[in-house]
This record gives structure tokens, sequence and C-alpha cells, in this order.
């Protein structure tokens, strides 16, 4: 049997796994947000997160606002409309005045097309993002460099 969805896959205790796993995330996430402001208060705080319930890795779920963030960066690898969604939904988690990043994956698979750089680009900050994160830039060719200096000269006029 195939479930289409972990709540498929779950079934009656879905509700209860993806509360508890919010919880989690949600608690890890304040003991390190105390831990770096018990070290530096001032500095600010952004974090890797996603508005899907079940999401893991380094973009763990972030089951409601935290206002103890400075700003959300949420993954931007999909296809363009997932990623904006994702950013909308994220959006709505921000703090009042936090940033919201885009973390945009910048290498193949994805297409070192200058129009639809910029096309993604402003998606995304009609998204709610402020700012790009371009994974990885350092390991990029001259080429694709060049089409990325385009596509953000593109967006900004």
């Amino acid at each position: 049997m195939e479930a289409g969805s972990v709540e498929e896959a779950l079934g009656e205790p879905a509700g209860a796994v993806r509360e508890h796993r919010g919880r989690l995330a949600s608690s890890l996430r304040a003991r390190l947000v105390a831990a770096a402001r018990a070290l530096s208060p001032g500095l600010p705080i952004r974090t890797h997160a996603s508005p899907d319930p079940w999401a893991a890795g380094p973009f763990a779920t972030l089951p409601d606002a935290d206002p103890s963030l400075d700003g959300l960066v949420g993954m931007c690898w999909g296809t363009q409309e997932e990623a904006a969604s994702n950013l909308t939904r994220l959006s709505a988690l921000s703090s009042p005045g936090g940033r919201l990043g885009a973390y945009v994956l910048f290498l193949p698979p994805k297409p070192a097309d200058e129009a639809q750089l910029a096309e993604s680009f402003t998606a995304y900050a009609k998204a709610g993002a402020d700012e790009l994160h371009l994974y990885h830039v350092g390991l990029a060719s001259p080429a694709r460099l060049d089409t990325l200096a385009r596509a953000l000269r593109a967006v900004r006029s």
C-alpha cells in the first residue's frame, strides 16, 4: 500500500505526531536561541525554517511564529511556484520587522538562464523575501556568475 501523504501513512495518530514534532522543533530552537543570546545578546538570529509540519533536516518545521527570531530563511529549491508558496507561508510566521530570506539553488540542475532567474527572484520578493541566499555561489562557473549578475541587475532596474 502506498500512501499519498504523511497523514495517510500515519492514519489516526498523524495529528498527535505532527504536534509532537512541532513542539520538539520549537523546544530545540528556543534552547539554541537562548544559548546564542546568552553569548551575544544583540546578535541578530535568523534560522532556516519551513512552514511544512513534516519538514525535516536543515529547514525544520516552524509550527508557529517565533518572536525570538530576527528572521527566517526558506528553501527555494523546487519550482518557482513551490518556492513562492513556501515563502508566503513563512512570511505569515515572521516576526514584525523580521527579515525573510530566499535560499536559492543556483547550481545545476538549475539552468543558468538570466530571464528565468530574474523572474524567480521577482516572484520571491513578491512572496515576501527581503534577501537572497545563493547556494553555492563559490562553486559556480564564471559564465554562471555572469548570468547571475545580469539577472540581479535586471531585478534591480
